[in-house]
């Protein structure tokens, strides 16, 4: 516990600072957390670096620091990474490791990358901070919730504790607090910060099954360590690279 109170402390104001001065520094720390969530990705998974992660990292560099419009860049590097790995992997029978060694072009990088794209946007700041909060209230109402009144399992298979309960009261406690802390930033109407919190919860809690299911199946507890008390940063990020999709597409049409 002390531990990850510890890196909160010195982590959340690095965060912060980091967001508030947007442009290369945001961008270039973005890209760093795909590298590692991608490090860990493989790792987890047990997949060939050299076939699979430092195409993947090369092509998300890319990625960043391209000016193209995101969908195109996101097809276009994903039909290459998919010929390269079907050359490379010609003689394999594991279609499985072809198949996961897909994912982290869409469910990583991407991600990171319109976190960085959100931020451009006018109120960008704000938007930024909101899509960060929502994991964190979501896991706070989740975990007083299920602790108290969880019976029923939400998932036993993927991650035995979670209860629908908790899952209620996390998605509960995340449209009372955006609703509530909109009245003063007085930034969204009232049904869009309803909308928003209602589907962003959603989202970060399939995000942290997501990345629980994986760990399950390959049977460790943790992505990696690189944040003490937290894990690694896939443990840390899961729930938000399900969120910033949607953040992206809600902030930039319907808003």
């Amino acid at each position: 516990m002390f531990k990850r109170i510890g890196t909160a402390i010195l982590g959340i104001p690095l965060i912060l600072i980091i967001i508030w001065l947007g442009g290369l520094p945001l961008s270039a720390s973005l890209l760093l957390l795909g590298m590692i969530a991608t490090s860990e990705y493989t790792k987890m998974l047990n997949l060939p670096k050299f076939k699979v992660g430092i195409p993947i990292a090369f092509f998300g560099f890319c990625l960043f620091f391209s000016s193209i419009p995101f969908h195109i860049i996101f097809f276009v590097y994903f039909f290459i990474i998919a010929v390269y790995l079907l050359i490379v992997n010609f003689h394999s029978e594991e279609i499985n490791t072809l198949a996961y060694s897909l994912i982290p072009i869409p469910y990583i990088f991407l991600p990171f990358w319109l976190l960085g794209a959100i931020r451009q946007q006018e109120n960008g700041f704000i938007f930024l901070l909101i899509i960060l909060v929502i994991p964190w209230i979501t896991d706070t109402g989740a975990y007083f919730v299920g602790l108290s009144v969880g019976k029923n399992k939400l998932l036993p298979s993927v991650s035995p504790k979670k209860t629908i309960e908790g899952a209620l009261g996390g998605l509960f406690l995340c449209i009372l607090f955006l609703v509530s802390a909109n009245y003063y930033l007085d930034i969204l109407a009232f049904h869009e910060a309803f909308l928003f919190a209602f589907v962003g919860s959603i989202l970060a809690q399939i995000g942290d099954l997501f990345e629980s299911a994986l760990k399950r199946k390959c049977n460790i507890k943790d992505s990696g360590d690189i944040l003490p008390g937290h894990g690694g940063i896939l443990d840390r990020f899961d729930s938000l690279l399900f969120i910033a999709p949607f953040g992206y597409i809600f902030f930039k049409y319907f808003i």
